[in-house]
């Protein structure tokens, strides 16, 4: 046992011997029956749990500020940036001459062509999906329902052992 172990033991043990009194009483009620030398060694495991767990709130959302700006860099990018770039690679295969169409277009241009054809197809491929219908489609799956589930007891359980 430590030093602070050990006041603790013996403090506790003429406090039983003691004919309590009010005052006493009152005073280890008010103290918990601590020490306040051993206080920080006792309870610094449990402090930094607790702060830890007070602070992921905070952390969480800077997570998901940060999450959004990048999301939002990225539509920004598709909406603004990317038919510019489409513009410019199209520019450069309409400039070549009629004679010679062996067309090299840079690997960036190439990718920007493949982007834009993504994202057509995909506006094409949503303009006939019903998004309510599948919202409920998928709310109504079981699987996803015990996926949910699982998910928040792991979280409450990581939360709760801290």
């Amino acid at each position: 046992l430590s030093d602070c172990g050990i006041k603790f033991l013996v403090g506790s043990m003429k406090n039983k011997q003691r004919v309590s009194s009010l005052f006493s009483y009152v005073r280890s009620e008010l103290t918990r029956g601590y020490m306040q030398d051993c206080d920080e060694l006792m309870y610094s495991e449990k402090h930094r749990r607790v702060s830890t767990f007070m602070q992921t709130p905070r952390e969480l959302e800077k997570l998901m500020i940060f999450g959004f700006l990048i999301c939002l860099d990225s539509f920004l990018f598709v909406v603004t940036f990317l038919p510019i770039r489409v513009f410019l690679a199209v520019m450069t295969i309409l400039s070549r001459p009629l004679c010679c169409r062996c067309v090299s277009l840079e690997r960036a241009q190439i990718c920007d062509i493949l982007k834009a054809l993504i994202v057509v197809v995909c506006v094409v491929a949503m303009r006939n999906v019903d998004t309510s219908v599948v919202y409920h489609m998928v709310r109504g799956q079981s699987f996803i329902k015990l996926y949910v589930i699982i998910n928040v007891l792991e979280v409450s359980i990581t939360n709760y052992t801290l």
